[in-house]
């Protein structure tokens, strides 16, 4: 695993975009090359905004819908497919029941070796995937439908009290909001998070006088004072893990400083 997840640039999409369909037709059998046009035309775009993804002229993004059928037709492999929906969609592509369960299956494995440090899975929303017993003990919300960890550090009366000095840390959290907001935009968690932050009368002025973007708070300190412990203050730090395979997955990690 990776402890950051590294950003793509337009110019990677366009070279990359230009080396797969000179190779597509030897991938499907064809007597010659696409052309731009084709592709075009065969993934529901204009040629001129095609033209620009591979160019790097601008940063166009496409839908998923389109993102699959280009896939098609340049015969990507399943590795290369995720790249394209990454740098195209700023998203990942649908997975499949067996794969999905799969995945939960391997995270909860993951979860599961961390006991007794807590530790979570989340998506790009911040939505809780998995976590272990350790998790549920220090944060029993996390077993709740939907829960989410930016949400409930932002706007839940629980993590003010129980977060001490919780708003030395709130320009971090906004900025991560931030972040997701243009990673994932238009995610309607997200968007759920932003008009609860908007509606918040010790949020709202924090999040319209910056503009500043975090990814994560992977190796930052807190301070937490839970009923876990009977109120005694415990002061962690937190490690942030991506996957290789899955950068729409991150993993928290929790772990007291003695």
């Amino acid at each position: 695993m990776q402890d950051k997840q590294p950003r793509v640039s337009q110019p990677q999409l366009g070279a990359l975009l230009k080396t797969w369909r000179e190779s597509a037709h030897r991938r499907r059998g064809l007597s010659r090359r696409l052309t731009q046009k084709e592709l075009a035309e065969g993934a529901g775009l204009g040629l001129s905004k095609y033209q620009d993804l591979e160019t790097g002229r601008s940063r166009p993004l496409i839908t998923p819908g389109q993102a699959e059928r280009l896939a098609a037709l340049l015969g990507l492999s399943d590795g290369e497919r995720t790249t394209l929906f990454l740098l195209a969609t700023r998203g990942m592509p649908e997975t499949s029941e067996a794969a999905h369960a799969a995945i939960l299956t391997d995270s909860q494995l993951l979860m599961d070796c961390f006991d007794p440090t807590p530790a979570v899975v989340l998506d790009v929303a911040w939505n809780v995937v998995v976590f272990n017993e350790a998790m549920v003990a220090w944060f029993p919300f996390v077993r709740l439908p939907r829960a989410n960890i930016l949400l409930w550090c932002l706007s839940h009366p629980e993590a003010r009290e129980q977060i001490v000095d919780w708003s030395q840390h709130t320009r971090s959290w906004l900025g991560i909001l931030r972040q997701a907001q243009e990673t994932v935009a238009g995610h309607p968690d997200v968007e759920a998070i932003v008009e609860r932050v908007a509606t918040d009368s010790t949020l709202r002025p924090m999040w319209r006088e910056r503009t500043d973007t975090q990814q994560d708070i992977g190796g930052e300190r807190f301070t937490l004072q839970l009923p876990y412990h009977e109120g005694k203050r415990v002061e962690i730090a937190i490690q942030v893990l991506y996957s290789s395979g899955r950068r729409n997955l991150q993993v928290g990690v929790l772990t007291p400083i003695s």
